[in-house]
């Protein structure tokens, strides 16, 4: 019996180890594709993104976990290429289950709730709900100004976006 233990405990320990040393390269791998994935966005060029930001979100989640903070931002990345690929309706699910994992991990005020908020109110606005939108919009803002102050260099965009949407309501 007490060698079927020690057995037992060395596979568990040999596996402890082995995912240990898969997580040390898989995260980073995911961090570097979901940065790259990031920037090719930023730069214009959604399309080239959408692979990376895919590729980033498969392995952290696998890594750590799909109700990980980490795994979040890989949503909520996803949804900002998908919104620029003029796919709302592919947007709209990833940025609401990136703002439940969000809203879990650090509480709705934070200051990335409001950015995911930000991205709710494009995926709404893009899909014709605009009153939506215009909550979620006045929501990031809210938060944006209380979390971050109104000099923050996003504060004015989010208020930006926020009045054109009470405009269009």
């Amino acid at each position: 019996m007490q060698k079927q233990l020690s057995k037992i405990f060395t596979a568990v320990v040999t596996a402890a180890f082995a995912a240990m040393a898969i997580s040390a390269v898989a995260v980073p791998t995911a961090n570097a594709q979901g940065n790259l994935a990031v920037t090719w966005n930023a730069l214009g060029h959604p399309e080239e993104a959408l692979t990376l930001a895919m590729r980033a979100l498969a392995i952290t989640e696998a890594t750590l976990g799909p109700d990980h903070p980490s795994t979040a931002l890989r949503l909520e990345n996803l949804g900002a290429i998908s919104l620029n690929l003029d796919m709302p309706d592919v947007a709209l699910p990833l940025t609401l289950r990136a703002q439940a994992i969000t809203e879990a991990a650090f509480g709705p005020d934070h200051p990335r709730t409001a950015s995911i908020q930000g991205n709710l109110a494009r995926a709404y606005y893009k899909l014709g709900r605009n009153n939506q939108a215009l909550r979620a919009a006045e929501r990031a803002y809210t938060t944006t100004l209380n979390s971050l102050g109104p000099d923050h260099a996003t504060t004015p965009a989010v208020k930006d976006f926020t009045d054109f949407l009470r405009r269009a309501c």
